[in-house]
């Protein structure tokens, strides 16, 4: 799938939660306007990501033409990319549902 399409897929998420987050918050408890705010930013994040990684490599893709030698980034430099974005992820799906998660899990302990 084309990186623009995906970066375009994420800003609508974003959009989205922000929306739903703010009706959410009226509706059911105003803590979910503020839960899906990181879900927001989430998916800012991934736009983000994505539109910078499709502008590399053209960049890349541009050096390597004009060049004879190899400027692609290194395997580590593109694992630790993967890495920061699954922690990225993490962290923030953590930040805005991580209290749901311990208390289901002490209710399911304590049970």
């Amino acid at each position: 799938m084309n990186p623009r399409r995906f970066s375009f897929i994420y800003m609508l998420l974003a959009f989205f939660s922000l929306v739903i987050g703010f009706a959410l918050g009226f509706i059911v408890d105003p803590m979910m306007f503020a839960r899906m705010g990181s879900l927001t930013v989430l998916f800012g994040v991934m736009s983000e990501y994505s539109l910078l990684k499709f502008k590399l490599s053209n960049l890349y893709q541009k050096l390597e033409s004009s060049v004879n030698t190899n400027k692609s980034p290194t395997i580590w430099h593109q694992k630790k990319g993967y890495v920061s974005h699954v922690l990225v992820v993490a962290g923030t799906i953590t930040w805005g549902f991580g209290d749901l998660v311990i208390i289901s899990l002490v209710s399911l302990i304590n049970a």
